[in-house]
């Protein structure tokens, strides 16, 4: 068993790491054309509170995987928040939402330091936190699939980001069944699924629009 976490460890690792770096061609086309056109900036937001929560939780739980890999994320994100800020027009949702990933940080942070009294209770409450947002974040794509079937197009499907957000969820769903970590597999199973979704879209619609969106 240990030998399989060693080898999958790594994997989880790198395709992560791809999937966060998914995000830099919209970043570069925002700097390029000093506009967020019709980028969305709520993914970027929740991924940086979801690299914050896990980072958290590897430190607690000396997963070295999930705190290099969030470590990345959460400085990956961050950049790319900047430059979306920089160039939204008008910022005020956009600093709302920003503001709201803040207090929601650091109203978790109050929480699990001053009225959680043990490491155990801890490590359950972040891994608890940490699952749930993961959920949303892998739920939200079925948006997509729902608006690729009412209108048969499928340009609002990113073929990069669906393809490095399947295949990291799959490593991390393995990776956490080796590891009998209910935190790690549990919310991966909709990722995998909803990457099945999108890319089953991608196969039928795909033929009478070929226009897939791979940026």
């Amino acid at each position: 068993m240990g030998d399989l976490v060693q080898l999958v460890s790594p994997v989880a690792l790198t395709l992560t790491l791809c999937m966060f770096l998914a995000g830099m061609p919209s970043c570069i086309q925002i700097a390029k054309l000093r506009s967020v056109g019709n980028v969305p900036f709520l993914p970027f937001i929740m991924t940086e509170v979801n690299s914050l929560l896990w980072f958290s939780y590897g430190l607690l739980t000396s997963n070295w995987t999930l705190i290099i890999c969030n470590a990345v994320g959460f400085s990956l994100q961050a950049l790319y928040i900047v430059i979306y800020i920089t160039f939204a027009k008008p910022k005020t949702k956009t600093l709302q939402q920003t503001w709201a990933a803040f207090i929601f940080l650091l109203g978790a942070y109050v929480y699990l330091t001053r009225f959680v009294d043990s490491s155990e209770t801890m490590i359950s409450h972040l891994g608890l936190l940490g699952s749930s947002l993961t959920l949303m974040m892998y739920g939200s794509p079925l948006l997509e699939v729902m608006e690729v079937v009412r209108t048969g197009d499928t340009s609002c499907i990113s073929l990069i980001m669906t393809t490095a957000q399947m295949m990291s969820a799959s490593a991390w769903f393995l990776l956490g069944v080796l590891l009998n970590d209910g935190f790690i597999y549990g919310p991966n199973i909709p990722g995998i699924i909803s990457g099945l979704a999108r890319f089953l879209c991608l196969y039928i619609y795909s033929g009478a629009k070929s226009d897939i969106k791979v940026d």
